[in-house]
């Protein structure tokens, strides 16, 4: 009779029961990355170094010289491919690191975690882009950009059509907002990272605008609006379908504008 009553007593006080029977709570995933902040910047130099590179070779094989003053479609093509190749060696170094490395599963490292609605995201970032063209529309934006002559060449807009929505939207996200963002943030904190994020998003777009402040501000409020999405939602492929769904609609809008790329008009980055 005693011993039945020990076991009873047993089976009700949590404090008897053995820890390999008690039901622990899932322990929650860290917000820190596993990588580190010289990973980040491997892979910053990895871009800039390759597409530098691919470039000049792809203008050697091609017989390209460059034209100070001229503008030269081909080697603007030239550019664009040697980067694309460039954002694929990046991404395959990111994911290796991640994966073989770290020994972590990508799409949980880089929190992409698909939106119940991602067409309300893609329309997020429809908005986005008419936001945009609004505001350029205030702003002193030069005339004559770089970015504007590329859409002049049918061949080089084309081109540009298919890096901006089949590529950069996916590598971009990928990098700025699944890789360099949370190491920001586990060393500068959420508003300085926030801000940094978009600050570097801006400037390697910079080119395209020949760093002029307004097209530049822009830019910038585009990577902080993705950035401050990223954060509130901890999805980067809900930031990847804004961006998808902006630069198609501004691809979109330059081609009604253009009548199919033969004109050049006055456009916001």
């Amino acid at each position: 009779m005693e011993s039945s009553c020990n076991l009873k007593s047993v089976g009700t006080d949590p404090n008897l029961v053995p820890a390999e029977m008690s039901a622990a709570p899932p322990a929650a995933p860290a917000r820190d990355p596993v990588w580190s902040g010289w990973d980040v910047f491997f892979a910053a130099l990895l871009a800039f170094g390759a597409s530098l590179v691919l470039a000049v070779l792809v203008g050697l094989v091609l017989g390209l010289r460059p034209k100070p003053g001229e503008f030269q479609p081909e080697m603007v093509r030239a550019a664009i491919t040697a980067q694309m190749v460039a954002y694929a060696l990046v991404a395959v170094y990111v994911y290796s690191l991640v994966v073989y490395h770290y020994r972590q599963p990508f799409l949980t490292a880089i929190r992409w975690n698909w939106p119940p609605t991602p067409v309300l995201w893609v329309l997020a970032g429809i908005g986005m882009s008419l936001a945009v063209m609004v505001i350029s529309r205030f702003l002193p934006v030069p005339r004559d950009l770089p970015v504007e002559r590329y859409f002049t060449d049918r061949r080089l807009a084309f081109l540009l059509v298919f890096f901006g929505t089949a590529v950069a939207p996916l590598v971009e996200e990928v990098f700025f907002r699944g890789f360099l963002y949370p190491v920001l943030r586990s060393r500068m904190g959420i508003p300085v990272a926030t801000a940094f994020t978009a600050g570097i998003f801006a400037v390697i777009h910079g080119q395209q605008v020949d760093l002029a402040w307004a097209p530049l501000m822009m830019l910038f409020g585009v990577g902080l609006t993705l950035t401050v999405v990223r954060e509130r939602t901890g999805s980067v492929s809900t930031t990847f379908l804004m961006h998808l769904g902006y630069n198609a609609t501004l691809f979109l809008l330059l081609a009604l504008a253009t009548k199919g790329f033969t004109e050049a008009p006055k456009v916001a980055p």
